[in-house]
């Protein structure tokens, strides 16, 4: 399936929402469409990224316009932001080359208290291999591709009086990826659960049935089934005792006494203290092992603080299906400080942006492959605004390990551009400083450093990113901006050292 076949079909699943909602007389909707045309122009002095001797100057010329349309109303929320991004090349035209870039949802009431559709859709960039250059911003040719995904989900939730509420859910999503060896995609999941209701105050408690079926084009299929009881109980008036107990089983391929199934557990707390704190951790274990988890958030007038580690089987479609912060932080990137329709944000908006655009940029990599994988990821990140100073500093660590069969990898180790890593190991720290110059003006600063290990290779990889830029509001409708990146990546493995310098001046409409 090709990306405009893919636009299409999620055009017609937000169509079919608002009709949906339309042939049940809703509300009147609110509608907001915001043009915006993006011109830049970038100088490389490695435009392949190539090892030195062999580096290659370009000047890329960047051509993107866009449109984000925004639906409210009482029955129906839509959200779609798209951009198509061009790049031409001045020396080589043969790179010339365009992507589609899409994050489009819809929340519809169908029919009132009881009958729902959820429905979104997505098309992002995603690095080819771990194992080469990686590009920034679709600037470098290469290893890089486009993959897109869409879902659609009814649902029906229903309230017993006051002692429970039930929800039974259907959904079908599809993943295609632009990348010959990674199979793309399609599902079907059935989601039942029952949950306390509003006559249950200090006890809590929920019961939930989900069974997924995901068909392959490149690999077999794979069938999961989860039963999972939930527990709690208030212990202090901010503070509650949760216990989780489960049965779980999957059928991708496992190695001999390593069966992906059993029973789960795990017990932890959460604590609430004010309305914008909230701590919880948890210790528990699955099939493949013990785990833990943990979350932390707090807001206040000056601070955003948050931190997470989690541990869970998953694979490249689900990372593919969940990209919700890489889409909030692009939005916040390509509006700078001001909402598309030129308002300001607020300290609150302009912490949590920050926030988040400070995670992307030293985000771990997804790993593009065709296993199912055994994710631990720690995620930690304060934004601190003083005056006309805005700071954020984050970290992150990841590790990724592979569950299924030797037998399975050398499948596909043949048809791949590069050895399969079943083990990656990322750390990244960053740390950025935005400054507001004048109403008009704001200097950017950042730094960030990462490391990837590659145990089964015997290979680590360092990167270290420099950027300085500034942003000025020229007119009301009119943004431009100049920024310069210096790239410093060092590998143990032979001919994948590289530097990169890039000047880019951009200026954007919205209309």
């Amino acid at each position: 399936m090709n990306d405009s076949r893919f636009a299409i079909r999620t055009s017609v699943l937000l169509v079919i929402a608002a009709l949906a909602v339309l042939s049940a007389k809703a509300q009147a909707t609110e509608w907001k469409v915001t043009p915006r045309l993006s011109l830049e122009e970038s100088y490389s002095d490695n435009v392949t990224l190539a090892p030195s001797g062999q580096k290659q100057s370009e000047w890329v010329t960047q051509i993107t316009p866009g449109i984000s349309i925004a639906g409210t109303g009482a029955r129906l929320r839509v959200n779609v932001d798209y951009s198509l991004q061009n790049l031409l090349y001045a020396n080589d035209s043969s790179r010339n080359n365009f992507h589609h870039q899409l994050s489009a949802n819809a929340n519809a009431t169908l029919v009132e208290n009881t009958l729902f559709l959820d429905a979104k859709g997505n098309i992002q960039q995603q690095v080819t291999s771990l194992l080469s250059p990686a590009s920034n911003n679709n600037l470098n040719p290469g290893n890089v591709s486009d993959v897109s995904s869409y879902s659609v989900s009814p649902y029906l939730k229903h309230k017993f009086g006051d002692m429970a509420v039930g929800e039974l859910r259907f959904t079908h999503d599809a993943v295609t990826n632009g990348v010959g060896t990674l199979s793309d995609s399609t599902a079907d999941r059935v989601d039942l659960k029952l949950d306390n209701g509003s006559s249950f105050n200090d006890l809590g408690w929920g019961i939930a049935y989900t069974h997924e079926k995901v068909n392959y084009d490149l690999r077999p299929d794979v069938d999961s089934q989860t039963l999972t009881g939930t527990a709690s109980y208030r212990v202090l008036p901010k503070l509650r005792a949760v216990a989780t107990l489960g049965y779980e089983k999957n059928n991708y391929l496992f190695p001999p006494g390593q069966e992906p199934k059993g029973s789960f557990w795990s017990a932890g707390l959460n604590w609430t203290p004010t309305t914008v704190t909230s701590l919880d951790a948890s210790v528990g274990e699955h099939y493949f092992g013990k785990t833990y988890s943990f979350g932390f958030n707090h807001r206040a007038a000056d601070t955003t603080w948050i931190a997470s580690y989690s541990q869970d089987i998953t694979s490249t479609r689900n990372d593919i299906l969940n990209p919700d912060i890489l889409f909030e932080a692009g939005l916040f990137r390509k509006s700078g400080v001001t909402h598309a329709d030129g308002r300001p944000y607020s300290d609150q908006e302009l912490l949590q942006a920050a926030i988040v655009d400070a995670m992307l940029s030293r985000r771990p990599l997804q790993v593009a492959s065709n296993q199912y994988y055994l994710s631990k990821q720690f995620l930690g990140a304060v934004a601190i605004k003083h005056g006309k100073n805005l700071i954020t500093l984050s970290a992150t660590h990841s590790v990724r390990r592979a569950q299924e069969t030797t037998a399975f990898t050398s499948i596909f180790s043949d048809s791949l551009s590069a050895p399969v890593e079943s083990t990656v190991k990322q750390y990244g720290l960053n740390a950025q400083w935005n400054i507001t110059v004048s109403t008009r003006d704001t200097v950017n600063m950042g730094v960030g450093v990462s490391r990837s290990l590659f145990p089964d290779l015997g290979r680590t990889d360092d990167q270290r990113d420099i950027k300085l830029g500034m942003t000025r509001k020229l007119e009301k409708k009119l943004t431009g901006s100049a920024d310069f990146r210096h790239t410093l990546h060092n590998s143990t493995a032979s001919q994948s050292d590289y530097t990169e310098n890039v000047l880019s001046g951009r200026l954007m409409w919205t209309f």
